[in-house]
């Protein structure tokens, strides 16, 4: 095979399988259009464009996606690995047909002739495939994502990447990683949200009866807005069909993580203050100047400079508040302090989070 020993080349060995999975996101051959000819493992790519799978950026995914294309990768295939299972799972939004030496071995979602694509998203469930005996082997995957190419800057703004990853793992490996992942990352999620859903309602109902205590309403708006960001994981999981009802959940999820900022700083004002100072009122109207900024804004980086400046900041203010409150020897400073330098730090690990992981949104970094 010609193409054996180019850039688009994945190296299949038994021993770095063994520790880790080779993810397979780097360059592919890429043609837009559609023919099945594309899948032989003969064709002769050479011609082809290259570019990654993972389309997280705007202006190479507007001038060379299409709605519909092919990418193929040359596997090279260390001899301990032939004739053996390896676990393939995908990521995707759109729909994929994926071929190993011109032979489906998977399909996920519908693509039609109406241009249009019933999209599925597997989130990483593996499935298992057989090598051949062959040193070079080809794998090609026919995707479809029209969707995408209606409101490519709001989708790419929530979503932050179009495309598909493909991994590939030890067959046994691939699965257990699966199952514990899921099984961890919803009981986590479940445990998180139940708990703050719950003390959403105990405080909504005690500024219902005493509603003197606008600190119940604070921190009503508070919890209610966690629960939502840590409810957002599991619920996205269970939509694997449809672009528009993950984005949906997308967006309801920023704004939560954005909005809880106002319980937060309006929970501190409320035990420490008689009245709110004046800054106040500027501080809490930014989480709305905030949500429409991630609408408008032109540039993703600019939403994400601005972001964690604002988590920064309003942080920040807790902060303030709290040694402010200890100075002054105000009662339970500590108790209530503890509690926020914990959040504090979420809030650092969420900037942090954007800087090491760029390509991950802000709040599904957390989850």
């Amino acid at each position: 095979m010609g193409q054996a020993l180019s850039t688009d080349t994945a190296y299949i060995h038994a021993d770095s399988l063994e520790k880790k999975s080779v993810v397979l996101t780097n360059l592919w051959r890429y043609h837009s259009g559609d023919d099945s000819l594309w899948s032989a493992p003969g064709f002769d790519h050479s011609s082809w464009d290259t570019m990654q799978t993972r389309m997280n950026d705007l202006d190479t995914f507007k001038e060379k996606w299409t709605g519909i294309g092919w990418f193929r990768k040359v596997l090279a295939v260390d001899t301990s690995m032939h004739n053996k299972n390896l676990g393939l799972s995908v990521f995707q939004y759109g729909a994929s047909e994926i071929y190993l030496n011109g032979r489906l071995i998977k399909k996920y979602g519908e693509i039609d002739s109406t241009l249009r694509e019933k999209g599925f998203n597997p989130r990483n469930t593996p499935f298992i495939v057989r090598l051949d005996s062959s040193d070079y082997q080809l794998l090609a995957v026919r995707y479809a994502q029209w969707e995408a190419l209606e409101n490519p800057d709001l989708i790419m703004r929530f979503i932050e990447t179009m495309g598909f990853t493909l991994e590939i793992r030890e067959a046994d490996r691939a699965v257990e990683r699966a199952v514990g992942n899921i099984f961890g990352n919803a009981v986590i999620n479940s445990i998180m949200s139940g708990v703050f859903f719950s003390l959403f309602l105990l405080y909504l109902l005690l500024f219902i009866f005493y509603s003197r205590m606008k600190v119940n309403l604070y921190y009503a708006i508070f919890t209610l807005c966690l629960g939502i960001v840590f409810f957002g994981a599991p619920l996205r999981f269970l939509f694997r069909s449809g672009f528009y009802p993950i984005l949906t959940i997308d967006i309801i999820t920023v704004s939560a993580f954005i909005f809880l900022f106002v319980g937060y700083v309006g929970f501190l004002y409320s035990i420490f203050y008689e009245r709110f100072p004046r800054h106040a009122l500027y501080l809490m109207s930014l989480p709305l100047l905030m949500e429409i900024w991630l609408f408008i804004s032109p540039s993703e980086f600019l939403v994400n400079l601005f972001l964690g400046i604002f988590v920064a900041l309003m942080g920040a203010e807790g902060l303030r508040i709290i040694i402010v409150a200890i100075r002054k020897k105000w009662q339970d400073a500590w108790v209530i302090g503890t509690g926020v330098i914990a959040f504090f730090s979420f809030n650092v690990f969420v900037i942090a989070m954007n800087i090491i992981e760029p390509d991950i949104p802000p709040i599904i970094a957390l989850i």
